[in-house]
């Protein structure tokens, strides 16, 4: 019995993450590719400058794509390429509850991030050149 009551409250622990957050973003958005690695991608969709959702490795027609993105305002994405420009190890939760947490990111090497969800967490690198690319797009608003 309990086992079934605990499987009941972790579904609905995910379709509420999964779901927090649709009601801000608008139907169109702006959608970049960022290679962060080897094989890894970021995707950023940006929904008319205030809203941003991220998911590496999973793009926006993905069927998984609403389990892994993470939703940021404005201030709140400016923030997280903030600490990763300034080197600063700090935690940035998203509006769907889900968060990056920046462990490392100097100015000459690769950046670790840590993403955690409602079920675990994942460690990542992202090229510097990603960094300074998604900056860029950022401060002239291509994103």
């Amino acid at each position: 019995m309990l086992e079934l009551i605990l499987t009941i409250l972790i579904i609905f622990a995910f379709v509420l993450v999964r779901n927090k957050g649709d009601n801000l973003l608008s139907d169109t958005y702006t959608h970049k590719i960022y290679k962060v690695g080897i094989i890894s991608r970021l995707h950023v969709c940006s929904h008319n400058s205030k809203y941003y959702e991220l998911a590496l490795n999973v793009s926006p027609t993905n069927v998984l794509w609403k389990n892994n993105r993470i939703i940021y305002d404005r201030k709140g994405f400016s923030d997280l390429l903030s600490a990763l420009n300034k080197n600063t190890p700090s935690t940035h939760k998203g509006i769907n509850w889900l968060k990056i947490k920046v462990l490392s990111a100097p100015k000459n090497a690769e950046a670790a991030i840590s993403l955690y969800g409602p079920l675990g967490w994942s460690q990542s690198l992202i090229l510097r050149d990603a960094i300074d690319s998604i900056n860029l797009d950022f401060i002239e608003n291509k994103i």
